[in-house]
Parts: C-alpha cells; sequence; structure tokens
C-alpha cells in the first residue's frame, strides 16, 4: 500500500502531465495524459502494453495557435506575388464568411517537377482553433501588377450570358443594364476598368435580382 501511495504521490498527484481521473478502484494503475499545451494529435506513438520510461514518447503534437496556409500556384502567377504582402483567406463559418488575414513568409524560387505548381506560404494565427491541417479553402494573394479603375462592391456585378453586366438607374424603378470589365477582384470588390466613369451610380445591391428578371423577360420574348 506504501509503495501504491508513493506512486500516486510522485507520479500522478504532483504531476503537471498525468492525471488519475481515469482510475476506477484504488489499485488501477490507469491514469491521462495531460498536454502541456493546446494541441492537434499528430500520431500515437506507443502501443497497448508497451514499456514506456520517463524519455519515452508518448504522442507527437502540433501546436495549432498558428498555422502555415500553403497556396501552390502557376509560375507566371508566383511571379506576381508579393513576399510579405497581406494574404486574404475565405473561412466560412455557420453559414457567413469570415476573411482571415495572413503576412506572405516564402515564395518558391523553383516549380514542383510533378504538378509543376509553385509553393507560396504564409503564417496565419489560429487563437479559434478552426484551421486544421488538410483543409481547402479559397484565399486572394497580392500581386505587383497594379490595377487602375474604379472599385465596387462583387454583389454590384452580375454576368449575363458571359458578359460582366452593372445597373444603372436612369428612372423611379427603372434601370439600364451596362457592360463593364473587370480587371481586378480581391476581398469581396471588383475593379471595373471600363465601362463606368467616375461618378455613375450603379446598383450595388439587387443585380442579381435584375439579372434574373432580364432573363425571365428574355425566356417571355422567345415564347
Amino acid at each position: 500500500m506504501w509503495i501504491l501511495c508513493k506512486h500516486q504521490l510522485d507520479e500522478e498527484y504532483n504531476s503537471v502531465t498525468e492525471s488519475d481521473k481515469g482510475q476506477i478502484t484504488p489499485t488501477d494503475e490507469t491514469s491521462s495524459i495531460i498536454s502541456p499545451t493546446t494541441s492537434e494529435v499528430q500520431s500515437v506513438l506507443v502501443g497497448v502494453a508497451d514499456d514506456i520510461s520517463p524519455a519515452t514518447e508518448l504522442v507527437a503534437l502540433a501546436d495549432m495557435s498558428s498555422v502555415w496556409i500553403v497556396s501552390d500556384i502557376l509560375p507566371q502567377d508566383a511571379a506576381q506575388i508579393v513576399e510579405g504582402g497581406e494574404q486574404t483567406t475565405e473561412l466560412p463559418a455557420d453559414g457567413a464568411m469570415t476573411l482571415l488575414t495572413s503576412k506572405i513568409t516564402s515564395v518558391g524560387d523553383l516549380a514542383d517537377p510533378v504538378t509543376g505548381l509553385v509553393r507560396v506560404i504564409s503564417r496565419a494565427a489560429n487563437p479559434g482553433g478552426h484551421l486544421h491541417p488538410g483543409m481547402f479553402l479559397n484565399t486572394h494573394l497580392p500581386t505587383r501588377a497594379r490595377t487602375e479603375g474604379i472599385i465596387v462592391p462583387e454583389s454590384a456585378v452580375a454576368e449575363i450570358n458571359g458578359i460582366s453586366t452593372v445597373f444603372l438607374p436612369v428612372g423611379p424603378d427603372r434601370f439600364r443594364p451596362q457592360e463593364v470589365h473587370v480587371g481586378a477582384e480581391s476581398a469581396g470588390q471588383k475593379v471595373i476598368v471600363s465601362g463606368l466613369t467616375v461618378g455613375d451610380r450603379i446598383v450595388t445591391h439587387g443585380a442579381f435580382a435584375l439579372k434574373a428578371i432580364i432573363q425571365t423577360s428574355d425566356l417571355s420574348d422567345g415564347d
């Protein structure tokens, strides 16, 4: 009994990495391993009935407080990426979309011989643990190329028969579709490089409803 109590005192009650909450009886040697930090288990390195010692590595953990976001892109696109720039990644959460920003820390010099793609890496804080290894996400990378134009919300531009279109109000409950050319887009915005002039008023919410009206009208005319 003295040996059991000494074991519990030295190895369980006073240990910051072990807990005896899993024990069923006083003689039960079952104990739980406590991680020293909030982490994600990558692999278990021991099996049932394995002999272990204080130097034995039991579990491989990954600290998920910050993560790497890895993007594989075409070489011609990688040549335009700004190292140290701010990358924006879309995180779906409860039906909504959250934008996560991260700093680009590395742009590969050579393309992968198998995929032909260049790897871009950024580091992002992950305090809520929402990001996990193996996730696939949409992300936006900053480039050196500059695009001049008029910035409009993404919701203002509708695709009608393959043509980017915005709607200009021309009277009470009357709107005129206007073909535009989109030069770049990022983080919910689009840059219009032609088709609009500074000062033009456009519909920023409801473009897709107007698109549906036009398409319905086209179908009616076809009948």
